[in-house]
């Protein structure tokens, strides 16, 4: 998942694109098995959203960011839905963030055009390891976004689940 669907999870007013649909989606992921990894890169940008709830706003900033936390801590857990699997950051996923492969264009370019944010990025990449990692005639590995640019992007990288 991305900060997309993260920021409806959690109920950020004036930012959640559409929390209905994305209740029931996280529902139907749960009564059919499926887990949920929460990319760094979706914790951190979903992070900058409850700090920039404005002012006046604290009781809202503040519930937004007790979910956030508990969404977390679910996922250390390994409650359902939700998965946790460590990222290995080391100099393998730097280059592949900075340099990517086709169809995801480089760090530099995306950056330059707006074509995708780093966070983006940092997710592609994330995607890339965690499909290289397992069988891809036994797990599905996707993302769940309502950004269609990144879904866009997904769907056209080897291995692509389908299923938004």
């Amino acid at each position: 998942m991305d900060s997309s669907v993260l920021i409806n999870v959690i109920g950020i007013r004036m930012e959640a694109q559409d929390v209905d649909a994305v209740r029931q989606g996280l529902a139907e992921r749960i009564r059919g098995s499926v887990r949920v990894q929460i990319p760094v890169a979706a914790v951190i940008e979903t992070a900058q959203h409850v700090q920039r709830i404005p002012a006046g706003n604290g009781d809202h900033r503040r519930a937004c960011a007790e979910k956030l936390s508990g969404v977390i801590k679910d996922a250390l857990r390994g409650e359902a839905p939700w998965a946790f699997r460590g990222l290995h950051w080391d100099e393998a996923l730097l280059r592949d963030f900075l340099d990517q492969a086709p169809p995801v264009p480089n760090y530099v370019d995306a950056m330059s055009t707006r074509a995708h944010e780093a966070g983006d990025l940092l997710i592609l990449s994330e995607l890339r390891r965690l499909r290289a990692s397992y069988p891809q005639d036994v797990v599905q590995i996707g993302v769940w976004t309502l950004d269609d640019g990144l879904q866009n992007i997904v769907d056209q990288l080897p291995g692509a689940a389908r299923r938004r």
